[in-house]
């Protein structure tokens, strides 16, 4: 019996081993080090929301917090986050919500030809936009300084300074400032490859508006601001895209247990942020 265990545990610490170095090698490939051992090193150098500008991945970009824009890089680079497949050479993207940028250098980097309209609502964070924009030599970009909405106007906005500006329709404890909005349906008159929808609460409210005009959109990636006692929404818009004609997958790089919901406090102003995939069949043009 002694000879048994001895074996057992033999088999099963060489198994740990090479089940070990095999995640160490995907995990080299997926995450490559050295940048982010080079971001790690900005973090430590600078305090939270300090400006400045890094080399990476063959590109010079400006930031606003070094922390989130190794988080930026991590999901939108490294972990293929707003990826996808065109069978265009040269799709036509709205990315809306594009922050500093970082999405708008992958969607390039994958389609160099790609023809992007980028949407970004807090105005200083926009300027950044543009200036990243410029230094890295892209074309066919075109940025706008207005956040992506139902309808042509003005709205009251907070701004947060990085990554969590959004529109605000009731009484709030923060400081607000009016942003023009721009009504996404203007835009959905010819054939578009991807719809890129980041706008930190308000894609349930464009969604809804754009439901009947959706026929001429290939592909949808929605970051998807989720509460747990409010369903409704959510579900709404997985039965919007499903009626549209999309296939829908769902992705959350943040799992949620029983025990982790009721162990946990809530941590922010949404419990989870899943993202909803949506796209067309190939023969769809």
């Amino acid at each position: 019996m002694a000879l048994i265990y001895t074996l057992l545990h033999k088999v099963r610490s060489y198994v740990y081993k090479l089940a070990s170095s095999l995640w160490r090698q995907v995990e080299n490939q997926t995450y490559p080090h050295k940048y982010f051992h080079q971001l790690d090193k900005l973090i430590a150098a600078h305090p939270p929301r300090t400006p400045g500008q890094i080399s990476i991945l063959g590109w010079n970009i400006e930031y606003v917090d070094a922390d989130n824009l190794k988080s930026m890089l991590m999901y939108q680079v490294f972990r293929e986050y707003n990826d996808f497949i065109s069978y265009n050479k040269k799709p036509y993207i709205l990315d809306c919500g594009s922050n500093i940028g970082i999405s708008v250098l992958r969607f390039k980097q994958l389609y160099p030809q790609a023809r992007i309209i980028a949407f970004e609502a807090d105005a200083e964070i926009c300027n950044i936009l543009r200036r990243n924009v410029e230094r890295n030599h892209l074309q066919d970009i075109t940025v706008i300084n207005k956040a992506v909405w139902t309808e042509n106007g003005s709205l009251q906005f907070h701004t947060e300074g990085v990554d969590a500006g959004r529109i605000v329709q009731s009484a709030s404890e923060f400081p607000l400032t009016s942003v023009p909005s721009v009504d996404l349906r203007d835009y959905l008159e010819e054939p578009i490859d991807l719809i890129k929808l980041d706008i930190e609460g308000a894609e349930y409210a464009v969604l809804r508006a754009c439901q009947h005009k959706l026929d001429k959109v290939k592909a949808i990636i929605v970051e998807c601001h989720y509460n747990f006692e409010n369903t409704n929404e959510y579900l709404t818009i997985l039965n919007i895209l499903s009626i549209a004609g999309f296939r829908v997958a769902i992705y959350t790089s943040s799992y949620k247990s029983l025990k982790h919901i009721i162990s946990t406090a809530k941590s922010g102003l949404y419990d989870q942020v899943p993202v909803v995939l949506a796209w067309r069949h190939k023969t769809v043009q």
